[in-house]
């Protein structure tokens, strides 16, 4: 018989404790038409420190890029829609702070 103080964790538990420290990578389809005809994909990588990466052309060169508070406070700077649609994903709302055009 298990004693009151010990916690009963689930696999959805665990995959979201390894998710937290480890971080999760999505593969996302380019969402221009041309690219997207020619088969581009991107590794967006949320981090288990709660940072973003994509390696798309807006993400490195912070063109077209928003700046975005998300629900928890953390402002995270220079997110590309590939992130954006990732975080909406996840179920992170978030807020405009500023647009690079």
């Amino acid at each position: 018989m298990p004693d009151d103080d010990q916690m009963e964790l689930t696999i959805t538990d665990v995959k979201k404790l390894w998710d937290k420290l480890f971080g999760v990578e999505y593969t996302v389809e380019s969402f221009d038409h041309y690219r997207k005809q020619k088969g581009v994909k991107y590794k967006v990588a949320h981090r288990g420190d709660n940072s973003w990466s994509c390696p798309c052309e807006s993400f490195l060169y912070k063109s077209g890029t928003e700046d975005i508070e998300d629900d928890s406070g953390k402002v995270h700077k220079d997110t590309c829609k590939h992130i954006r649609f990732c975080m909406e994903k996840e179920g992170i709302k978030y807020t405009r702070k500023y647009r690079r055009i």
